[in-house]
């Protein structure tokens, strides 16, 4: 989600990174999403109000960043920007 916002790209991520609103939605490219961890009891949560979820919905601001997925491919989910 930083990485996102940081790059001035059309996030709003208003909780900031707590798991706690939807705002930070976006699609998961499919080759990506089992190098990904499990959704969370709260993530899933969260991506049940999230508007148009998907399969490969995930909340930005949970998925951690690491060498493994260096060229991680994603797309903004509607409701997702500002």
């Amino acid at each position: 989600m930083s990485v996102i916002r940081d790059a001035g790209l059309n996030i709003t991520a208003q909780c900031g990174g707590c798991a706690a609103c939807a705002t930070c939605h976006v699609y998961v490219e499919d080759e990506w999403t089992s190098k990904l961890k499990p959704v969370s009891d709260v993530e899933d949560a969260m991506l049940d109000i999230a508007e148009e979820r998907q399969e490969n919905s995930r909340l930005s601001c949970q998925v951690k960043l690491t060498e493994d997925l260096d060229g991680l491919t994603v797309r903004l989910a509607p409701g997702s920007g500002f």
